[in-house]
């Protein structure tokens, strides 16, 4: 945002494709339990997701996992 209010098209533009894989995966579960485990992963502590969602399947995680692995945030 801050980048697009600078008239920085190109660079806003730039930044939206980085984060386009990550919004994809908001489809691997729930938005707030899919964005807690990505923050979980990555180290920042996010907690679990209250009932009666719960969280999302391991292989939802493992593909989440590897989202984070290739936009360079997750080893």
């Amino acid at each position: 945002m801050r980048l697009f209010r600078k008239e920085t098209w190109k660079r806003s533009l730039e930044a939206q494709f980085r984060l386009a894989p990550l919004r994809l995966a908001f489809d691997l579960g729930t938005f707030p339990i899919v964005i807690k485990e990505a923050l979980n992963l990555i180290g920042i502590e996010a907690g679990v997701g209250m009932p009666p969602v719960g969280g999302i399947k391991p292989e939802a995680r493992e593909e989440l996992k590897g989202i984070l692995k290739n936009m360079g945030l997750l080893k």
